[in-house]
């Protein structure tokens, strides 16, 4: 076998080294984002539902009061915005 071959061989290793030390000190970081994350989607989800229920008589509402602006041609006695 050639000594270049050998070489590289070694520095493989070396480098699959330095790749796994890397992988390991970055894997309690990614372990603690990763529940973070996890634990804020879950509240986030109860929120756009608690949000979906309470805002769920707007739609009507807000074509109501669209349906009455037309009526008036826009003439609603409040000031414009």
């Amino acid at each position: 076998m050639s000594a270049t071959k050998e070489l590289l061989r070694a520095r493989f290793s070396e480098v699959k080294a330095e790749i796994e030390a890397i992988q390991g000190r970055a894997a309690p970081m990614r372990a603690t984002r990763d529940a973070l994350v996890n634990k804020y989607r879950a509240e986030i989800r109860t929120l756009d539902s608690e949000i979906k229920e309470v805002e769920a008589p707007l739609f009507d509402l807000q074509q109501e009061l669209a349906m009455i602006a037309r009526s008036l041609k826009g003439k609603t006695g409040t000031p414009a915005s």
